[in-house]
């Protein structure tokens, strides 16, 4: 009787060990599942802050381009329009022209120079 009550002891002590070892197993799987979730999530947003950037990076260089469209002068008081072509600024669409025009000229004053 003291033998089975000795066994029966060291079940139950056996089986509280048991119950234990696999309380911390458990214990330790949901840590590390906490720590893969806050991993993941640490991840997230640093993906997230990383697109923000990004974002944020082309709005400004898109303001950067809006703020350096050319605009032209506008004529000075009582000056003809056109007229700030004449000072050396050009509009965009009037480049070619006015650089063929300046060409052309550059050419009749080398002719009446030679004549």
């Amino acid at each position: 009787e003291a033998a089975a009550e000795a066994a029966d002891e060291a079940a139950a002590e056996a089986a509280a060990e048991a119950a234990a070892a696999a309380q911390t197993r458990r214990e330790a799987a949901e840590a590390e599942a906490a720590a893969v979730a806050e991993e993941e999530e640490a991840a997230a947003a640093a993906d997230e802050e990383a697109a923000i950037a990004a974002a944020e990076a082309v709005a400004a260089a898109a303001a950067e381009a809006a703020a350096a469209v050319w605009h032209p002068p506008q004529p000075r008081r009582g000056e003809a329009p056109g007229r700030q072509q004449r000072r050396g600024v050009l509009y965009p669409a009037a480049a070619g022209e006015e650089a063929a025009e300046a060409e052309a000229a550059g050419e009749e004053a080398a002719e009446a120079e030679a004549a």
